[in-house]
């Protein structure tokens, strides 16, 4: 993410548009009580649509994308080696940690976090979901 940004914010240096850009991060996540936990409940749902996404209409740089490396079919994407640098996924404190990154990295005006596909998980864990991430991640952004 840190080269597109790089490459959007030069982009608005050469044009004269600097002053009115802004980097917008869109992020798919899941807040649970472990990586082991959102691996089991959500990533079944992200793999599918992120492989839809992968072979059905490429939107990814494969030489700017580690995670892409060997991957040939749905199941090559391992969570392990997906999350990083792409989703915000875990528990609140595995969540914080990944958004800290995000801002180090490309330091994002807003932050649009998306936490379900069409296929899942379902309505009620989604709600209880953005419940947990209000309560236990947003705070940890809050200026004093």
């Amino acid at each position: 993410m840190r080269y597109w940004a790089e490459l959007y914010r030069a982009a608005g240096d050469e044009y004269g548009t600097s002053d009115r850009l802004a980097v917008n991060l869109l992020r798919d996540g899941w807040v649970g009580d472990s990586l082991e936990d959102v691996e089991r409940t959500w990533w079944p749902h992200i793999r599918a649509d992120h492989w839809f996404y992968f072979k059905q209409v490429p939107r990814w740089v494969a030489e700017r994308e580690p995670f892409l490396q060997g991957v040939t079919q749905e199941e090559d994407f391992a969570f392990g080696r997906h999350r990083r640098d792409r989703l915000i996924v875990g528990s609140p404190d595995d969540c914080v940690a990944s958004i800290r990154a995000f801002q180090e990295a490309v330091d994002p005006a807003y932050l649009i976090m998306s936490f379900r596909v069409a296929s899942g998980p379902g309505h009620e864990e989604e709600l209880r979901c953005i419940r947990r991430f209000g309560r236990e991640v947003i705070p940890e952004f809050r200026t004093r």
